[in-house]
């Protein structure tokens, strides 16, 4: 059984800057283990760059984050990975051209043109385990828009993704 004192994430005093623009001053969060938590707030508020640094796509300027518990530095998406963080975008990063599983499966390190079955079928068993109803083998550009959330949430879990 998990400890319950310890957060997934914990966010201390992160700030984040861009020039004389300040984005993120001081902030603090803690998200537990199941929790489902949003971030709501005015365009510019500082919602995305947060999202960003936890995803390795920008660093804090200062702070500290912890994962599980433990301190991490987070310094690139591949980081962000390794501690099990996934970041499902706003705006969607699909290939229309490509399927859903060639879509998730790209860009990882030592693939080739041709997607395993293998994969299709691990695609499939993540798809089944949250509940979701979803081809691996239909292309992105023949998806409605809820089709294409779907397949940006199967991709951060195929990854092994714990926190989203």
């Amino acid at each position: 059984m998990k400890d319950q004192n310890i957060y997934a994430i914990e966010l201390e005093n992160i700030t984040k800057t861009f020039g004389s623009v300040v984005a993120n001053k001081n902030i603090n969060l803690n998200v537990k283990q199941g929790e489902i938590l949003a971030l709501l707030g005015e365009n510019g508020s500082g919602k995305t760059t947060l999202m960003n640094m936890i995803s390795g796509i920008y660093k804090p300027d200062s702070g500290s984050v912890k994962v599980n518990g433990v301190p991490v530095s987070i310094n690139s998406p591949e980081d962000s990975k390794k501690y099990g963080i996934g970041m499902v975008h706003q705006h969607f990063k699909l290939v229309d051209v490509f399927s859903a599983a060639d879509n998730i499966w790209m860009g990882t390190e030592g693939t080739g043109l041709l997607l395993k079955k293998d994969r299709y079928e691990r695609i499939s068993e993540i798809s089944n385990k949250f509940g979701f109803d979803f081809n691996p083998r239909k292309i992105v550009a023949n998806m409605s828009v809820s089709e294409k959330q779907t397949l940006e949430i199967l991709r951060v879990l195929y990854y092994g993704a714990k926190i989203i």
